[in-house]
């Protein structure tokens, strides 16, 4: 069988040997059992719903596992939080899974150059964040991470390109449906300005210094624990855009990023001090 990661840099092979990552699978598959029912039973959604629904549980254990590289535990909450989180307002998996990437390649927990298809996906990505306001903090940190990350800079050119034609695209598409379609008139209501403040407290809180013992996906290194902190600023700038500037809806989208980093700061703060 051929290694996944010849193919994509970005993406993680599952090893179901690791209990962490047989808790992640079966907790999206019960997810998905309870939110079949639930929408079934309230004529709230459909079982295509109920799916992207589980899949937002899941990426909760994912982004989780990019804050808080060492300790599997923590993405167990993040996951039961995030299922817990769909009760209030069902996420956007697009929206979620666009934010672990963005998170993911900030971290640095890749450890490795992105491979062709790679460029592929980062361009669809950041033309998907610039093409909606809520998302631009993620669109900026691919950009951050094709000018600035280390490993980016064995093929730094086509990943520059990738990610100035989809923020051209993004931004066009974003431009059309402001000016020729129904806009981004948003109401900020004080609910979201408490959104935003729950994820600033929790990002302030979470990025204390710390080391990590983690390798990267290759083993070629450790994860560096100050793009670690990077991450967890990117996850909760990101969120609080969302709220501000989306409002309450983009920030509830996001519910998957802030329950990682909502227990990536009680985490940092009462179970791990330093």
């Amino acid at each position: 069988m051929p290694d996944p990661t010849d193919v994509t840099a970005l993406g993680r092979h599952p090893d179901l040997r690791l209990a962490s990552n047989r808790i992640a699978i079966g907790g999206a598959a019960v997810a998905f059992a309870v939110f079949a029912v639930w929408f079934l039973r309230t004529d709230d959604g459909s079982i295509v719903a109920a799916g992207f629904a589980a899949v937002s549980v899941f990426l909760g254990w994912a982004v989780s596992r990019e804050l808080d590289p060492d300790r599997p535990d923590a993405a167990t909450f993040a996951l039961v939080l995030a299922f817990v989180a769909v009760f209030v307002d069902v996420p956007s998996a697009l929206a979620s899974g666009v934010a672990l990437l963005a998170i993911r390649l900030a971290a640095g927990t890749v450890g490795a150059a992105l491979r062709p298809a790679d460029f592929v996906v980062l361009a669809g990505l950041t033309g998907i964040a610039a093409a909606s306001p809520s998302l631009w903090v993620f669109g900026a940190a691919f950009a951050i991470y094709a000018w600035s990350a280390p490993e980016a800079q064995a093929h730094r050119l086509p990943a520059r390109i990738a990610v100035v034609v989809g923020a051209v695209v993004g931004l066009g598409v974003a431009a059309w449906v402001t000016w020729f379609g129904e806009g981004f008139d948003v109401e900020i209501t004080m609910e979201a300005y408490v959104l935003a403040a729950v994820a600033g407290t929790a990002m302030l809180l979470s990025v204390r210094r710390l080391e990590v013992g983690s390798p990267t996906d290759t083993g070629a290194g450790i994860v560096d624990g100050e793009r670690v902190r990077l991450a967890r600023v990117v996850a909760g700038a990101g969120l609080m855009w969302a709220a501000v500037f989306g409002g309450v809806a983009a920030f509830w989208a996001l519910s998957p990023v802030a329950a990682a980093l909502i227990v990536a700061a009680v985490y940092r703060v009462f179970v791990h001090p330093a």
